[in-house]
């Protein structure tokens, strides 16, 4: 909700500073858009392809989720 009142309110300053600044602003945007997504993607590949991974072995799998539950606990303190 903070984000698209941001950029609704940073496309409107654009926008009243004329044609050259708004088209600057729309490139802005689409190159945030592709990157976010990209990463995103990246992001969801690799949860998968650990997720695959660690299929196989279940105990690997057990004990990695305990330590991660020891760091969150340990972290979270």
């Amino acid at each position: 909700m903070a984000v698209t009142f941001c950029v609704t309110l940073a496309a409107s300053l654009a926008a009243r500073h004329g044609p050259t600044i708004m088209a600057g602003f729309q490139i802005c945007c689409q190159l945030w858009l592709a990157t976010s997504l990209l990463a995103d993607g990246l992001a969801v590949a690799g949860q998968v392809r650990l997720r695959f991974r660690y299929h196989v072995d279940w105990l690997k799998e057990k004990l990695l989720n305990k330590v991660h539950y020891q760091l969150n606990c340990f972290v979270n303190d």
